[in-house]
């Protein structure tokens, strides 16, 4: 049986924060495992609205050795994914519930930079920020 509290945040971030309306896209993000029962709320009530939920698990811990490993191509190719789905998208939602804070502990600073410059900067902080309603959850 679902959280009720859930159920109402899901509703007021589908109706209220985002007002998605009958089909359009929305960009789910989702981070650690403690989020999922709200992201699982998030889609049904998406798609009850008519809205099209398009969920993106996201894990530090896993992707860590990319974060650490990658050069600047696969970031660019990285990003190049994440831009085309952004560009889709009508309303992104990220839901942030970290397992582990520190899954980047250690992480370069040359390899943060490339991050930041291939794809946070053009897929968050220009195509997001400037094209799509969006809302950002600390879960």
């Amino acid at each position: 049986m679902p959280d009720p509290r859930n159920v109402t945040l899901a509703e007021q971030l589908v109706h209220y924060s985002l007002q998605i309306q009958s089909e359009e896209v929305l960009y789910l993000e989702v981070k650690g495992v403690d989020a999922l029962d709200l992201a699982r709320e998030v889609v049904d009530v998406t798609t009850k609205a008519g809205g099209v939920p398009l969920l993106m698990y996201h894990d530090e811990g896993i992707m860590r050795g990319f974060w650490a490993g990658a050069g600047e191509a696969q970031w660019k190719g990285y990003a190049a994914a994440h831009m085309d789905l952004m560009k889709r998208a009508d309303t992104f939602l990220s839901i942030r519930g970290s397992d582990n804070p520190f899954d980047l502990q250690g992480v370069s600073e040359e390899n943060m930079g490339l991050m930041g410059k291939h794809f946070m900067v053009p897929v968050h902080m220009e195509e997001r920020l400037n094209n799509t309603r969006w809302c950002v959850l600390r879960y």
